[in-house]
């Protein structure tokens, strides 16, 4: 799972993030298909299936978005390194790295699992202990670009007048 943390003490949500929590019908939807009750919490794998099941394959290469970036850089980063420290299962360090299989959302890749840890009240919940919390701007911008598919940033190696 994705762990943009580096401790397994517990600590509470960001200020202001517990307003963008999952809806209750979505909680609802993604445990259609789940045994056990209804009122439980989504797993990864229920909650990816119910919200990330339009997006196609993002391209193998490119950026982070630079504003993605940013929140990466100053709140998984600090755990997710190469190699990654504090327990952290994988570095996060480049966009081909959330490509790869989540093996312990069902082999989803890591940024669908991403969506999820970073909802409040996913279990796990991340970034978790004592790792740098997301504000609620930092949660919008991280979410946004995890639900919009996660698509890389545009870059272009071409220059001036090449087709």
């Amino acid at each position: 799972m994705l762990a943009c943390a580096c401790s397994s003490s517990s600590s509470p949500d960001a200020p202001g993030v517990a307003a963008l929590a999952p809806s209750t019908d979505l909680i609802a939807d993604a445990n259609a298909d789940s045994p056990g009750d209804a009122n439980s919490p989504p797993s990864c794998q229920s909650f990816v299936a119910a919200t990330l099941s339009t997006c196609e394959p993002p391209p193998p290469a490119g950026e982070f978005p630079a504003d993605v970036a940013a929140v990466l850089g100053d709140k998984c980063q600090t755990c997710h390194k190469n190699p990654p420290v504090d327990h952290a299962p994988f570095a996060l360090l480049t966009y081909a790295d959330t490509l790869e299989p989540d093996s312990l959302c069902n082999g989803v890749p890591i940024w669908q699992a991403m969506h999820y840890v970073i909802q409040p009240g996913s279990v796990p919940h991340m970034p978790f202990g004592n790792a740098p919390q997301l504000t609620s701007a930092e949660f919008a911008t991280l979410d946004g670009w995890l639900t919009g598919c996660a698509m890389p940033a545009i870059t272009s190696e071409a220059g001036p007048g090449d087709d």
